[in-house]
């Protein structure tokens, strides 16, 4: 009994793929019309990323002027009386090293005690120790502080370290899992269509192309379906219930993508 379940749902397979097939195969005359156009698209998308790139290069080098130059006018607006100690002692240098240690022509640093050259933040004749002097400070810890927005969830406002982690996770789903799913469930076959058009590839290809681009929309629909119903089922949740009841959806959900894995041969992560 289970063989013939097996052979009939290989063949219920194989016809729906053939209908599809000819379905595909169908609007290929109507789709001719957008094959010109896209390829031209294509090479004028080409053009302008390269057009693109000089323009930001342009525009770095410029910004990166106007600083220079605001910085240079600032210099001159400001000028104190500096004190200065003794002649650069680089080669190529005709400044006056001041009080800090630092030439006002060439910028570069000497010494605090003999007034000679630095080489990397030491001295040939005795001990040099100095900071690099930065101009610019930038944040490198990545930190934000996101208050929750009074559509989101009850339970975002919770302090309780569980409840901040399963946000974390939530946002993640919500965020980035979700939206990914969601653009491979509506993708269309039009661009296997043009590619057969232009010739760049085969009938079998074309076919194959349709084939696995089915296959992978329907096992993405159905993943999109439990981490949609996950989402939705958590969202409502009250702050009191949330511990147990988001543990319960969550065991659930984490079956259900198990199964999925096992019929599709996959490994879409379980919800943490």
């Amino acid at each position: 009994m289970n063989s013939n379940s097996s052979i009939h749902c290989t063949i219920s397979r194989s016809l729906s793929r053939e209908n599809l097939y000819k379905k595909e195969l169908s609007l290929l005359p109507s789709t001719q019309y957008f094959v010109r156009p896209t390829q031209r698209i294509r090479e004028i998308d080409t053009i302008m990323k390269d057009i693109q790139a000089q323009i930001n290069s342009l525009k770095h080098n410029l910004k990166r002027c106007n600083a220079e130059k605001y910085e240079c006018e600032k210099e001159l607006c400001n000028r104190n009386e500096t004190v200065y100690t003794s002649t650069c002692p680089y080669a190529d240098c005709r400044g006056y090293i001041d009080e800090s240690n630092q030439c006002g022509l060439c910028r570069s640093y000497a010494c605090s005690l003999c007034k000679n050259e630095v080489h990397q933040g030491s001295c040939e004749e005795c001990c040099f120790v100095s900071c690099d002097t930065c101009r610019f400070v930038y944040c490198i810890c990545g930190t934000t502080t996101k208050n929750p927005s009074s559509q989101e969830p009850a339970w975002f406002t919770s302090t309780d370290p569980y409840v901040q982690e399963r946000v974390r996770v939530f946002m993640n789903l919500r965020e980035r899992v979700f939206p990914r799913l969601e653009e491979e469930t509506s993708s269309t076959y039009q661009d296997v269509r043009i590619e057969y058009l232009s010739n760049h590839i085969t009938k079998d290809e074309f076919y194959k192309k349709v084939s696995a681009r089915h296959a992978r929309m329907k096992k993405h629909t159905e993943y999109k379906q439990i981490i949609s119903s996950y989402i939705q089922s958590v969202s409502n949740l009250e702050i009191d219930q949330f511990v147990e009841n988001e543990r319960t959806l969550r065991e659930e959900v984490n079956k259900r993508i198990l199964d999925l894995n096992y019929k599709y041969h996959c490994s879409f992560a379980l919800v943490e």
